[in-house]
């Protein structure tokens, strides 16, 4: 019997060995589906990524640059997360964020794999609850030590969701 292992305990190679990010697969379905006109902008690190050497020469807010541009009512940046049992936001990527809403409005596109759910989260909102609030849990991810929050259900199922629940 073979055993799969849940992204979260793979390490950086293990999780982007695939030539598909389901989670950005989902967020297209979303946008196709709700008529939302979509532009990929971000790095793609499953589909012709810079190798790892090159890509750390890259700035870093540049590295983090959001996965999409979307157009329904207005534009606006989309980050994409894909997650199995617990939403995880490095807390390196939500300071980046915060440079990217100087620009355009950021919503965060959360896919959760095991409720096959979708989570609309407006960045400025979530960044202001961590920041205020300060009640989120953290870890550090065990293969390259990078902090991050955990976004919990109770919170999540305070926004927009899209699919089974």
């Amino acid at each position: 019997m073979q055993i799969k292992l849940k992204d979260a305990l793979k390490g950086y190679h293990e999780r982007n060995d695939k030539n598909a990010n389901a989670a950005e697969v989902k967020a297209e379905e979303f946008f196709k589906m709700s008529n939302i006109h979509y532009q990929r902008i971000g790095f793609d690190e499953k589909n012709k990524a810079f190798p790892k050497d090159l890509f750390a020469k890259i700035p870093p807010k540049l590295r983090s640059m959001p996965d999409y541009i979307a157009i329904g009512k207005e534009a606006k940046f989309i980050e994409v997360k894909g997650f199995n049992e617990e939403f995880k936001l490095k807390m390196h990527d939500l300071e980046t964020y915060e440079w990217w809403v100087e620009v355009l409005p950021l919503t965060i596109y959360a896919y959760d794999f095991d409720k096959q759910v979708a989570i609309l989260i407006p960045f400025e909102e979530l960044y202001r609850d961590i920041k205020l609030k300060n009640n989120f849990a953290t870890g550090q991810y065990h293969d390259n030590g990078f902090r991050y929050y955990i976004i919990d259900w109770k919170y999540l199922k305070g926004h927009k969701m899209y699919g089974q629940k």
